[in-house]
């Protein structure tokens, strides 16, 4: 993607976190193709420790995680930065958890399956607006 003001592209660097390997590999290299810079985890806890280590432009969260879920690594990364976009992906949308996020303007929802090309525009438009 290229800035239209500047003419330069824009490389966002993600912090990917899926416990399915399948499912984290594929979505690291096609996400890739499109650009991004990925730091792909498959744990909670690493996330969260690279968030502390490392700049990025946003997160792309499995809620269903084994280890303390999306929901820890959302608390993890909240507790560093209140303005931080993050899109939590998960097969099965509970609305009671994610009513749990209503009040959070930089937190989206995106249903597993998902179309990763269509998903690397929806990443840079929360981005590059």
């Amino acid at each position: 993607m290229t800035d239209p003001i500047l003419n330069q592209k824009i490389n966002l660097k993600l912090l990917l976190v899926e416990d399915d390997e399948f499912v984290r590999d594929a979505a690291k290299r096609v996400l890739e193709l499109q650009g991004f810079t990925i730091i792909a985890v498959g744990e909670g806890s690493a996330a969260v420790r690279f968030f502390d280590e490392q700049k990025f432009d946003l997160a792309l969260v499995d809620i269903n995680l084994p280890d303390g879920g999306g929901v820890s690594v959302y608390k993890g990364i909240r507790a560093k930065s209140g303005n931080f976009p993050i899109v939590l992906i998960s097969g099965d949308l509970d609305p009671e958890i994610m009513n749990t996020f209503k009040d959070d303007p930089k937190v989206s929802f995106v249903h597993k399956p998902y179309d990763p090309v269509q998903m690397g525009e929806f990443l840079r438009s929360l981005c590059c607006q």
